[in-house]
């Protein structure tokens, strides 16, 4: 991305097509689990095409680029999930919710924030940050996705389209022919990328723990979003993360460890069972018992590693109760801009 601001002919453009989307009304015919594909043709990357305001909530329409998102918004979905596609979004937002730059912007563009309608509100999101304005690269490929999204909404025929909460594998895709027109074809969706990338451990570190002490009880353990962005004023700010490790009976911080998804989430997320055993090895004993959240993160990620590959055993709870404890600890303590006292408490 070139992080240079959209032109005013691509406002317009953009702008323009919210506006046919919004008279179109594709949420009043569309489920919220439904989806169908554009492939950018500059590089083949497909973008799915999805609604939002079936249940009368803030209408969108949002563009969840690669299959690696496709797979997160599918398999994996929480409210954290979020922030960890990337995707391109257009919601239709009221005028007394815009942020100032919303509104110059739409001040600029003549829009009327009057009589109550929902003005268009872009927004980009990438793994790692927190959600942002559109950059030119962004509202080119936006473009392209929303003047499909038109044409297929125009149509009112959604045969083809992937179920978002089914095991279906083949999809409708919007493709630029040759000649310069577009055409529907369904295909098989193409296979994550990002699971082609292995988890390495290495054996020292796995023998070291072998050989560590076994605790009296449970350790619980997750990986957790925090509820702060981090950056400086005016640029696109990112999350970070915290790996946590705590002894269940006595709420004894074991471990916790920072960790930023930049450059790449997929990366960090490589490294979280490397730095979970280090963690353990550090503290010098391993768990009689690893409990972490059912379809948490932490648990996503050892589920692709296989659980069984740990030197230990490992079980999903529906809660963790002594790390919540923690957790809200911790993030009382953030929150009063002081990070030094917490292994302490």
């Amino acid at each position: 991305m070139t992080g240079k601001a959209p032109s005013d002919s691509q406002w317009k453009k953009l702008f323009s097509l919210a506006e046919m989307i919004s008279q179109l009304k594709p949420w009043e015919s569309l489920s919220e689990h439904s989806a169908f594909g554009v492939r950018l043709p500059e590089d083949n990357v497909n973008g799915y095409m999805n609604v939002i305001g079936e249940l009368g909530q803030v209408a969108g329409v949002m563009a969840y680029i690669g299959e690696a998102s496709l797979d997160k918004l599918r398999y994996i979905y929480s409210s954290d999930c979020l922030l960890e596609l990337t995707m391109l979004s257009v919601t239709f937002d009221p005028p007394e919710s815009l942020e100032e730059r919303d509104r110059v912007l739409a001040d600029s563009l003549g829009l009327d924030l009057g009589g109550g309608r929902g003005i268009p509100v872009f927004r980009s999101h990438r793994p790692g940050y927190m959600p942002w304005y559109l950059e030119g690269d962004e509202a080119a490929r936006m473009i392209i996705f929303l003047e499909q999204a038109v044409e297929v909404f125009r149509r009112g025929d959604f045969t083809g389209f992937l179920d978002l909460g089914s095991d279906d594998t083949r999809c409708l895709y919007r493709v630029l022919l040759e000649s310069g027109g577009w055409k529907d074809t369904i295909e098989e969706i193409p296979e994550n990328p990002e699971y082609t990338k292995q988890f390495i451990i290495k054996n020292e570190l796995l023998k070291s723990i072998w050989k560590l002490p076994v605790s009296s009880g449970p350790v619980q353990a997750d990986l957790i979003l925090m509820p702060a962005a981090i950056g400086t004023p005016g640029e696109r700010p990112s999350t970070a993360y915290i790996l946590l490790l705590v002894d269940e009976e006595s709420c004894y911080v074991m471990a916790h460890e920072m960790m930023s998804p930049l450059p790449s989430l997929r990366e960090m997320e490589l490294s979280i069972p490397s730095r979970l055993l280090k963690a353990f090895k550090k503290a010098g004993v391993k768990p009689s018992k690893m409990k972490v959240l059912q379809d948490g993160k932490l648990s996503d990620i050892l589920h692709q590693l296989g659980m069984k590959n740990l030197p230990f055993k490992v079980t999903e709870e529906k809660t963790l109760d002594s790390l919540d404890d923690v957790r809200e600890n911790l993030f009382e303590i953030f929150s009063e801009g002081d990070d030094h006292g917490f292994s302490e408490q």
